[in-house]
């Protein structure tokens, strides 16, 4: 991600990829003073590099005392000194490194997330932003799953945010860095006599990961047990009703929620990425499934 530290006052500004500069309500870094125009400036990665763009401003910016011609670029570096407009208007560039997923609220406030994100805290989410494999992100609440696009304004719980989108490429080699996805893991359920004690083990070859007992592993047990009686082509099976596991569980679709977002956030504790796909919506339809395919289930004596 990168920062930019305000040296009056110690400011900070986390830069989404593009972020807009100015005096305009509508930007994302909003400066006050009358030397600074409308849409003074931008910030964004461009060829895998943060670079710095005058959009025309009237009274010019300038990078470590260089000016930038009006509509000119130059890439940017950490401790770089920018000027917009006012010589007091001085920013550093303090830190520099891949876009985040980033989502701005219209009061300020910044929420980031690494594979996912939630909205309007990650410990209580009302909704969650993620990508998924075919490159689309989106955004899932409670009611349901819809496409989002780069800089897009939501409205989540009465506030409006705007979300800043990583570019696919960026994301897709930092998750090739990474250990274990969904498609790579299979998840063993045991599961006593009298369904009150479920317990799991993420498995990949002689590796095993037991998850601690927590109340959405019935949910998750729910989901596998419609996939494994389904013997239909992989892509159709284990699909059900939102609705209908509501009922099944006994819960309000908001618990059920918070249950996935609880469970995605243990996966992912667990060092597995891009969690967010333990459990798949499809879009429009009001179904859900567990995305993990290779699924076991097995039946112990009661408190066993």
């Amino acid at each position: 991600m990168a920062m930019l530290l305000r040296r009056r006052d110690g400011a900070r500004f986390l830069c989404g990829s593009p972020s807009l500069l100015g005096r305009d309500d509508a930007c994302d870094l909003v400066l006050s003073d009358s030397r600074v125009s409308q849409h003074h400036a931008r910030v964004m990665v461009d060829d895998d590099a943060w670079h710095f763009e005058d959009l025309g401003s009237r009274n010019g910016s300038s990078i470590n005392g260089r000016p930038i011609a009006a509509g000119g670029t130059a890439a940017l570096s950490v401790g770089d000194v920018l000027v917009l407009g006012n010589p007091a208007e001085t920013w550093e560039v303090h830190r520099l490194g891949a876009p985040p997923l980033l989502a701005r609220s219209a009061t300020g406030a910044t929420v980031t997330g690494g594979d996912y994100l939630g909205l309007p805290t990650a410990d209580a989410p009302v909704a969650t932003v993620y990508q998924r494999s075919t490159g689309r992100w989106v955004i899932e609440m409670p009611d349901g799953v819809r496409s989002v696009s780069h800089r897009e304004q939501v409205v989540v719980g009465g506030t409006a945010w705007r979300l800043f989108l990583p570019g696919t490429t960026l994301r897709t080699q930092e998750d090739q860095e990474r250990p274990l996805g969904i498609a790579e893991i299979r998840l063993g359920f045991t599961v006593s006599s009298d369904e009150e004690d479920v317990n799991i083990v993420v498995e990949h070859g002689e590796r095993r990961i037991p998850l601690k007992a927590r109340s959405h592993h019935y949910m998750l047990l729910t989901l596998a047990r419609a996939r494994l009686r389904d013997d239909v082509a992989p892509a159709e099976q284990g699909w059900v009703y939102q609705e209908d596991l509501c009922r099944m569980l006994g819960l309000e679709a908001s618990v059920v929620y918070l249950q996935i977002h609880r469970a995605r956030r243990q996966l992912e504790a667990a060092g597995i990425v891009r969690a967010f796909d333990l459990v798949e919506r499809r879009t429009g339809s009001g179904q859900l499934r567990i995305g993990v395919s290779a699924l076991s289930v097995v039946r112990t004596a009661a408190g066993g």
